[in-house]
């Protein structure tokens, strides 16, 4: 799971790749640019966009939905995969604390008295 400064690390390296050397106002513009999503989600680029009077088309908008609507179901998706995983190790935890020791009481161990 990453914490959030390698989320946006990712987020920032893919506007502008690291081995890429750039000088300090595109790499200032690309930070700004790699908050939107982050802060946002991708729709935010076509809201920007708009504010730059910029049509953005309407397979445009839908794809930048369709993107934020994919990711919002993965992390989802991560988040109960990580809670499964938890509750299977919980009860192997406890499944392991409960095992029947060899020399001790058993079911079909006991013997009544007579």
């Amino acid at each position: 799971m990453q914490n959030a400064n390698e989320s946006f690390k990712h987020i920032m390296w893919k506007v502008l790749p690291k081995r890429d050397f750039v000088q300090m106002h595109l790499l200032r513009l690309g930070a700004q640019l790699a908050v939107l999503p982050y802060n946002k989600g991708n729709f935010s680029h076509a809201e920007m966009l708009q504010s730059l009077e910029i049509d953005s088309g309407e397979l445009c908008l839908d794809s930048l939905q369709k993107i934020d609507r994919v990711q919002v179901r993965h992390a989802a998706h991560n988040i109960m995969r990580e809670a499964r995983m938890k509750r299977f190790k919980t009860r192997r935890k406890l499944g392991e604390d409960f095992k029947v020791d060899e020399g001790g009481p058993a079911p079909g161990r006991f013997r009544s008295g007579g």
